[in-house]
Order: structure tokens, then C-alpha cells, then sequence
């Protein structure tokens, strides 16, 4: 397990290489520019764009509820690279407004690429000139600002015993154990309660914390990410009046070949996720490509991960529900969101910023990524919908998002 972790940290590193390195200044008519290909996103660029992140940063982040943005750690590095060069006075307010946006949105999503997103916490963190700032968890504001996240892959209700909250003691040795020693998950204590639902939630019940204990968000999200280093996994706080839980899912696979865990890894880390897709006469264990205008959907996505990883199929445990995906519509939440604010002309370009580092990331990583993609829920109730697939699940449909349009099904 030590030799995966690694070498994912070593492709991780290559990857955020390459895009530091992709980064070279110059002093223009339009002022101080990147000298890149990736669109000529310049410094004003990324200030505004920032400036526009904190000021509307609530409905922000209802809007990551409905839709699940993988372009989110190039936009944190993006502004990153921009901020430290910047420098001066304003540099401070602007890192921490960074790493206050980069907090809320661990708070209510969680995707594949979140490992690169701790990546990029611990940098603004370390660098911010006042660390205390991040404080024992706020429960108000848990209860105001946070309700839900998209990034789930089984509803709560499909699920046995997903409602059975497990004890704080249990949590709290599960915690330390897969920080501290991830082998420790294997032992029967800690995994025959989470192996009995197959893919089963770890519930940390936020309401049983003491009002004065240590815990932070400092502390639990170090061993969220963990997790992402060993397993694919989803994040969502779900408030209701009657509960208020941090709620951490994720497959458990008790034997499985390092290399194989190795490659669908990286493939979940740098492909998409969930993609009902596959080439037409390509059999299980051969290599898949993305060669997607060859490709047909699949009623279950379990195929397209034991093709890409050559896995045994008894070393995947179900279910894993597919997703609806355009990864066409990825930037549609900019104009949503800036419709009446961001220039037509600076959407654009910044959908080719996003678009070419996350294609040399890829590549610099070693895998082949012909465009950007990213998923979204469409709303259930509705049956068919039409192409341009305007509604997303929410509550309506027993999911914990919420629809940007009223949802028929509500």
C-alpha cells in the first residue's frame, strides 16, 4: 500500500510540476500576462474572478450542490499561481479569502481530484499569514450554509443500515486507524461493521461531538483525503431537524492486486468517474481508449471499471449507480452563475484555461485525455428529458441536491 501511495504522490507531483511550469510572465499593453497556451488568462482575470468567488461564496456554494465541477483544482491553482505573484499588501486577504473558499468547498463537495484540492489547502494554508483563522467546526454555519453535496453514489436510503449512525468511539478509532495505518482497516473490528452494507457509509455524528472538543476541520479532513489515496469515496453533510452528520462512503475491498488498484486510481483521479461508456467489441482486460464517438452506453458502470481496471468482479463490490453526463455543459454553471456579470468574452476564455491544463495535467500524468468532462444528475422524476438536460435531481427525487429549476418530481 506504502509503493501506491507513493507513486500516486509521485504522478500527483509530475502533474502539479508540469502546470507550475507552464507558468511564465510578461509585461503587455493588456498588463501582466501569462505566457502561455492556455487562453491568456491574465492577472486581472484571475483578481475579478476571485473577487467574484468571495463576494457571492453562499451562492457559490449552492451552486457546487448541483453541480459536480471536476475543473475546481485547476481554478484554485490558477488563482494560486496568480495570487503569489501578485504580491504586495493585498496578497494576504486575497490567500485567505482562497483558502476560505477552498474550506467551504471540501464542506459541501467531494470528487475524485480532492486529493490535488488538500494539495492546494496545505500550500494556501501554509503560506496564509494567519492560520489561526481556521477554528473547531461551526455548527450554524453548518446548518445555514452546507445541506448537501452531489458527489454520492448511493442515496441513503439504498443502503442498509445507511441511517444507523455509527458511535463516536467507533469513528473516532476508524479515523485514527486508516490515518495513521491504512492496513488497519482490514481488521475485524473496524471492518465487518462497514463490510455487511458492501458499500456503506461511515456517519460521524456532528450533534454527539462536545460543544468543547478539539475536533476541527483541520483534523477531519486530513483523514477524509486519506481515504481518496486507497479507495474512491463521496462526502456529504445532510442537515435535517432530526440529524446533523458528516457522512463518508466508500467501497471496502479486502483483496485486490496493488497495480490494479494502482490503475483504476488513476483513472478515477485523471478520467471520468463514472462513464457509461465503452468501445464497441471490447472484451473485459483488454485496454480501453477514449475514443468516445465509438462508444455505447452501458446499463452498469461495475463493467466500464472491470474493463479499466482488469479486476475480478468479485473484488468490486456493488452497487455503483451510474451517472448522467454532458461534460459539454461543464462551464454552462459559469454563464449561470455570471450571466449578468462575466463578459461573454471572459467565460470563453477562461473554458480555455480550464480545458488545456486539465488536457496537460493528463498528459503530464501520463494518461490521455481528449477533452474536459464532467457529470451531473438528471432529475428522475421527469422521465426523458429533452437534450439540453436543464434539470438535475434534488430533493424531489430523495436525492440530497437540489434542482437549479423547480423540479417536477418535488
Amino acid at each position: 500500500m506504502t509503493d501506491i501511495i507513493n507513486k500516486g504522490n509521485q504522478n500527483l507531483s509530475r502533474g502539479l510540476a508540469a502546470l507550475h511550469g507552464m507558468f511564465t510572465w510578461a509585461q503587455t499593453s493588456r498588463g501582466i500576462v501569462s505566457q502561455n497556451n492556455l487562453g491568456g488568462f491574465t492577472h486581472r482575470d484571475a483578481r475579478f474572478l476571485l473577487r467574484h468567488l468571495w463576494t457571492y461564496r453562499k451562492s457559490t456554494m449552492k451552486t457546487f450542490r448541483d453541480i459536480f465541477l471536476p475543473g475546481w483544482s485547476l481554478v484554485v491553482h490558477l488563482l494560486w499561481k496568480h495570487i503569489v505573484f501578485l504580491g504586495g499588501p493585498e496578497s494576504s486577504s486575497m490567500m485567505n479569502q482562497l483558502r476560505e473558499l477552498i474550506i467551504r468547498y471540501s464542506l459541501v463537495c467531494t470528487s475524485a481530484e480532492d486529493f490535488v484540492i488538500y494539495r492546494h489547502y496545505l500550500e494556501v494554508h501554509s503560506w496564509a499569514d494567519h492560520p489561526t483563522k481556521i477554528g473547531p467546526v461551526d455548527r450554524e454555519d453548518l446548518e445555514q450554509e452546507v445541506s448537501c453535496c452531489v458527489a454520492k453514489l448511493t442515496p441513503p436510503n439504498e443502503s442498509v443500515g445507511a441511517h444507523e449512525p455509527i458511535p463516536l468511539d467507533f469513528a473516532t478509532d476508524l479515523m485514527e486507524a486508516l490515518f495513521y495505518d491504512i492496513q488497519a482497516m482490514k481488521s475485524p473490528e473496524l471492518s465487518l461493521p462497514l463490510l455487511k452494507a458492501g458499500f456503506t457509509r461511515l456517519w460521524l455524528d456532528l450533534s454527539r461531538v462536545p460543544k468543547d472538543s478539539s475536533v476541527k476541520w483541520i483534523d477531519i479532513v486530513p483523514f477524509i483525503y486519506q481515504l481518496l489515496r486507497t479507495t474512491s469515496f463521496s462526502l456529504y453533510i445532510a442537515n435535517t431537524p432530526k440529524f446533523q452528520r458528516l457522512v463518508i462512503s466508500f467501497p471496502i475491498v479486502p483483496v485486490i492486486v496493488e497495480s490494479d488498484l494502482l490503475d483504476v486510481l488513476g483513472r478515477f483521479c485523471l478520467m471520468p468517474l463514472l462513464l457509461k461508456q465503452i468501445p464497441p467489441g471490447v472484451e473485459k482486460g483488454e485496454t480501453v481508449t477514449l475514443e468516445n464517438n465509438q462508444w455505447k452506453d452501458l446499463s452498469d458502470v461495475t463493467e466500464l471499471i472491470l474493463v479499466m481496471a482488469k479486476l475480478p468482479e468479485e473484488f468490486i463490490q456493488p452497487p455503483f449507480r451510474p451517472y448522467e453526463q454532458d461534460w459539454r455543459k461543464t462551464y454552462s454553471f459559469l454563464r449561470q452563475l455570471n450571466g449578468r456579470i462575466l463578459p461573454d468574452e471572459r467565460v470563453r476564455r477562461w473554458v480555455d484555461v480550464s480545458y488545456s491544463m486539465w488536457v496537460e495535467l493528463g498528459k503530464a500524468c501520463g494518461f490521455d485525455i481528449p477533452k474536459i468532462e464532467c457529470s451531473y444528475y438528471r432529475c428522475a422524476g421527469i422521465g426523458i428529458l429533452p437534450d439540453n438536460g436543464a434539470a438535475w435531481m434534488c430533493a424531489g427525487c430523495e436525492s440530497a441536491t437540489y434542482c437549479s429549476i423547480t423540479c417536477q418530481a418535488a
